[in-house]
């Protein structure tokens, strides 16, 4: 892999820590964890729909002319394959990881996310932005993220997390690499996870406990250089709670949140949902232990929404309004994500469960993707067409 992989990388990693205000804080609610803190935090799954395509693959990084899959396969290859134009790979052998298979046929390979997707979704991936997801989904710096294994074996792994399913060879590696994707991202885990960590804690020296968390998601400080004034304006955002059960057309807003400041400008927080609900102000609850302010928002949700997104999918957002060396500046902060259904969506009206040959027959009766959450019937006759077992079929 050439230096344009690694430059890609790093560029991610100064995005991470950047310190423009508007662009951190649309990055994950959770900043990756320090490194060796050995510490795996344990919260519920959040069970918001998810979509593979949140996730973009497979990216070609370095630009160098292999995609993502091609990388990993190049890298595990055990006898190293030719690598001809556009990156087509001939000979090669590998050996599956998962179950110790030897294979010479590249085609006969899945490339695993040792953490699925959705199990990352779940887990904490669903506050990211689309940039984060990407670089998850295509992360070749991570020794373990990745890995070239038997397509059959992956395909019954599915989106299980590892209360769920281990392979059957080299556990150990396994386990180590899940907690250290985990860690490396700080994503959660939940409690039938942490009591298989725990109990390979030792015998597999994997280096990571679990601990509950009291407050899940609290938000980084983060220092604004917008501008060309020097003088910095410092927002912390702490103490998230949101009802996600009632985000939904015609259902309630309740968000409540904590908010401190060093700017002497007066604070003005609004919440809203692009294309639904306008900015609405937050209304002042109580003083914060910290110093800062608690406030909440209550409003209807309108049961259409004010713009059809394309993909249905909306962001739930606080939004501070405030003066920064006489200029105004918006700081926004995505906390959720919604999937809603308008009366114009074709999506609205569930299509009947019939069977279809294959995902073809299925995207001619304009049924596709079909998704587990939407229409379970559906999914259920042609659960065999998802490949990936990860609730979405013909994607």
């Amino acid at each position: 892999m050439g230096s344009g992989h690694v430059s890609f990388h790093n560029d991610m990693k100064r995005i991470l820590i950047a310190s423009s205000l508007l662009v951190a804080l649309i990055f994950p609610v959770n900043t990756p964890a320090t490194a060796g803190d050995g510490i795996l935090w344990i919260a519920p799954d959040n069970t918001s729909s998810y979509e593979r395509s949140f996730f973009k693959l497979w990216v070609d990084a370095d630009g160098n002319g292999c995609d993502t899959r091609a990388e990993v396969l190049i890298k595990e290859a055990t006898v190293k394959p030719k690598v001809g134009a556009k990156c087509k790979l001939t000979g090669g052998t590998w050996v599956s990881s998962y179950d110790g298979v030897t294979y010479k046929d590249a085609s006969k390979l899945d490339i695993d996310h040792l953490v699925p997707l959705a199990e990352a979704w779940r887990s904490g991936a669903w506050e990211w932005d689309d940039q984060q997801r990407e670089a998850f989904a295509n992360d070749l710096e991570q020794e373990s993220a990745l890995n070239a294994v038997t397509a059959s074996v992956n395909r019954s792994k599915g989106d299980k997390d590892i209360s769920s399913w281990l392979p059957k060879k080299n556990l150990c590696a396994y386990l180590i690499g899940w907690a250290s994707v985990k860690s490396r991202y700080q994503l959660s885990v939940d409690k039938a996870e942490a009591l298989v960590i725990n109990k390979y804690y030792k015998s597999c020296g994997l280096g990571y406990q679990t601990k509950e968390r009291v407050n899940r998601n609290p938000v980084p400080t983060v220092t604004s250089t917008q501008g060309t004034t020097n003088s910095a304006v410092t927002y912390q955002i702490s103490q998230v709670v949101i009802d996600l059960t009632t985000l939904k057309l015609g259902g309630i807003l309740n968000l409540t949140f904590a908010m401190s400041t060093n700017d002497t400008e007066p604070q003005s927080p609004y919440c809203l949902i692009d294309g639904i609900l306008n900015a609405m102000p937050a209304t002042f609850v109580a003083e914060a232990r910290d110093g800062g302010k608690i406030w909440q928002c209550v409003s209807p949700i309108p049961s259409q929404p004010l713009e059809q997104s394309p993909s249905g999918r909306y962001a739930v957002q606080l939004l501070a309004v405030f003066t920064n060396n006489g200029q105004k500046d918006e700081l926004r902060k995505v906390i959720a994500n919604i999937e809603v259904v308008s009366a114009q969506s074709p999506s609205a009206t569930k299509a009947p469960a019939v069977k279809y040959a294959n995902c073809t027959a299925a995207k001619a009766a304009k049924v596709t993707p079909i998704k587990r959450a939407t229409n379970p019937d559906l999914y259920a006759m042609n659960s065999g067409l998802d490949r990936d077992k990860d609730g979405v079929a013909c994607e």
